[in-house]
């Protein structure tokens, strides 16, 4: 996450402008606010009524951390909870910017991180940064600030949070063994944000239920009660792998790939999953790292929710990595089985995997034991395959991977009104539906998708990607991507010559499905093997 140096210097402005009195007045206004009815339920004023208290429901005396808090919720209400004219406001409270002109979760944890570097800044010298930079093994800086320093961690790791920031300067020997005060205010900032992340995502909520489109649509499809059933804040980690140098397979460049990436960030960071890309074209000890990382390290075990994307090139039931080794699916999901350790015991825990399950080429022996099934998974485990064993998966340089990018686009359209194993029937229905009609159409087999996805599901229940609308989120965002969804849209337009998305919300093959086992979801049709496809 990148910051504005001059969104920080209004921060700080603001807090030097906070003496006692200041202060006090904050909290008053703050009181108002919890009074206010425009909160819309009492479930959020509770969370509201709990932020001046530590984690032992003590009140803050910190008057640093509890300026830094009062700052953030008074910035909350004045943007979204005052009609009129705030005269308070103009003169304590910078009106920070907003890169979209809707209400946005990450957004509003991105402010509320600004005035906590600001808080710090203030609180820190460059001879204490200068030794704090030294414990992680930086170079001295003459000038240095935190947000230098905040600078040179990102340059180090472009997908570096200012949550992860935060967290490693709490495991900061230096600052928790000398600067006390400045560690107890990150702690206690810490525990903070958790509930105002709840409190966003209750209030996000509830302000789409109650708008006049939402409760038509409510009216429409009781379905839509269970949304609340999505993760309040899940972890998205994309692999993917466009480059393998291999003698012994003929892999070509994953032409497109790049676009599947970006597709799945925009996506899940709308619907609050911060996203982990990995470094483009792993090798295998690379992979095998970022994985253990992400099974292992507490920096993620505030998260509720983990989805693991793999694209690569593959083969039956294993993936190539850069060097061209070979990963064996079946492995890499059980290492995250709740019989193993790591932080994702019994949380929701989905993979899914774009990759061709074509038969085995070289010298590459496929155990009987390689092949995943329903027992390998523990409870609240989904895995998700792009096609079906022995077929291609399709991708077009022009729009990327065929399953990536339909997925995409039906969490966009039915994310908050279907749980996650409904989304993946409805592509399986779009993909068999697509060559009905290039059938009928007498288009050349060569030119069909001729892929059947299938998924393996153990959640423990229905589990919803979003709690609200991806459609009204984004509408009017400038942050949001809108020609990341155009482009595939279009090239399925032009290559199946309808547009079946506009259909399916109104028939009712979108809500059948028979699989003839239970636990392996997928299409009895059969499909040609993969030829060359462009769009």
């Amino acid at each position: 996450m990148s910051l504005d140096a001059s969104v920080l210097r209004d921060c700080i402005d603001a807090l030097n402008k906070w003496d006692y009195d200041n202060v006090r007045e904050g909290s008053m206004y703050y009181s108002d606010l919890i009074k206010s009815q425009q909160l819309l339920s009492d479930r959020s004023r509770i969370i509201f009524e709990t932020y001046l208290q530590d984690s032992q429901l003590r009140p803050i005396l910190s008057p640093a951390l509890l300026r830094v808090i009062i700052l953030v919720v008074c910035h909350f209400k004045r943007t979204y909870l005052c009609q009129n004219e705030d005269k308070f406001f103009p003169s304590y409270i910078p009106q920070l910017p907003s890169d979209t002109h809707i209400f946005n979760i990450q957004q509003e944890i991105k402010n509320a991180y600004y005035f906590l570097l600001a808080a710090i800044h203030i609180e820190l010298n460059s001879s204490m940064v200068n030794k704090i930079r030294f414990y992680y093994r930086m170079k001295y800086d003459e000038k240095a600030t935190l947000l230098t320093l905040y600078e040179t961690m990102f340059a180090q790791e472009p997908c570096l949070t200012a949550e992860q920031f935060f967290r490693r300067l709490e495991d900061c020997y230096y600052l928790k063994t000398y600067l006390c005060k400045i560690y107890s205010i990150i702690e206690g900032f810490n525990h903070f944000i958790k509930k105002y992340q709840n409190f966003l995502v209750q209030y996000d909520y509830e302000r789409i239920s109650l708008s006049e489109n939402r409760v038509e649509h409510v009216k429409e499809t009781s379905s839509v009660k269970t949304c609340t059933n999505a993760p309040l804040c899940g972890l998205c980690v994309i692999i993917n792998i466009s480059n393998i140098n291999s003698i012994e397979y003929a892999t070509p460049i994953r032409s497109g790939s790049d676009k599947d990436r970006q597709i799945l960030k925009s996506i899940f960071s709308e619907m609050n999953f911060p996203t982990i890309i990995c470094k483009t074209d792993c090798t295998k000890d690379g992979l095998e790292r970022v994985l253990d990382d992400v099974r292992h390290n507490s920096i993620y075990s505030e998260y509720d929710c983990l989805v693991i994307a793999l694209m690569s090139h593959g083969m039956r039931n294993i993936l190539l990595t850069a060097d061209g080794e070979v990963i064996c699916i079946r492995d890499l999901v059980q290492s995250f089985n709740d019989d193993k350790k790591t932080i994702w015991k019994q949380k929701p825990r989905l993979f899914f995997v774009q990759a061709c399950r074509s038969p085995a080429e070289g010298t590459v022996v496929i155990h009987k034991t390689c092949n995943i099934v329903y027992d390998d998974l523990s409870p609240n485990v989904l895995v998700a395959f792009s096609c079906g064993v022995e077929q291609s998966s399709k991708r077009a340089g022009a729009i990327g991977s065929i399953y990536v990018q339909i997925l995409c686009i039906m969490i966009y359209l039915y994310g908050y009104r279907y749980p996650i194993h409904k989304i993946l029937d409805f592509i399986s229905s779009y993909l068999r539906h697509a060559d009905k009609t290039l059938k009928d159409n007498a288009v050349d087999q060569k030119l069909w998708f001729a892929q059947q996805p299938q998924y393996i599901n153990r959640l423990n229940e229905n589990l919803y990607l979003s709690p609200h609308s991806l459609v009204e989120r984004v509408r009017d965002s400038k942050e949001f991507n809108h020609l990341e969804l155009r482009r595939p849209l279009q090239g399925l337009y032009h290559h199946v010559k309808q547009n079946l998305f506009d259909e399916m919300i109104n028939c009712d093959m979108m809500l059948t499905t028979s699989p003839d086992d239970s636990r392996l979801h997928c299409s009895n049709d059969s499909f040609l093997s993969e030829n060359s496809m462009s769009f």
